[in-house]
């Protein structure tokens, strides 16, 4: 995990010296790079909101570091994901949500079981 932040931290560096960002622009990376798994899913508005920009900057992100548009950002991003082997995410996320489901028929099974005594 630790090797893994340096690697984000690194990365982020580069961006940052590469494309010379603003500092609004220069959040996008940070967000970006440490919430891989949650990229795809999410609106070039998500992401303005999430790393308190607006969409403009996170256009002007987009378009420095050589993309034509936020859902080519997004595509990149997943295959390259895929590429590196993060396919498991899905996989945890599908246990996880086996895990809740589980849990919660755990709690409906007890409280069944609490009415049927009284």
């Amino acid at each position: 995990m630790e090797q893994e932040e340096r690697n984000i931290d690194r990365m982020i560096e580069q961006l940052r010296k590469q494309y010379r960002l603003s500092s609004t622009e220069q959040e996008i990376p940070s967000y970006v790079l440490t919430h891989l798994q949650t990229m795809p899913a999410m609106t070039v508005r998500d992401l303005a909101h999430a790393c308190y920009a607006s969409t403009s900057a996170v256009m002007r992100f987009i378009k420095k570091i050589g993309y034509q548009s936020f859902p080519d950002f997004k595509y990149r991003i997943d295959q390259k994901m895929k590429e590196l082997g993060f396919q498991q995410t899905s996989t945890e996320t599908k246990l996880d949500r086996f895990q809740w489901a589980e849990h919660q028929a755990k709690i409906i099974q007890k409280t069944i079981e609490a009415i049927d005594e009284e």
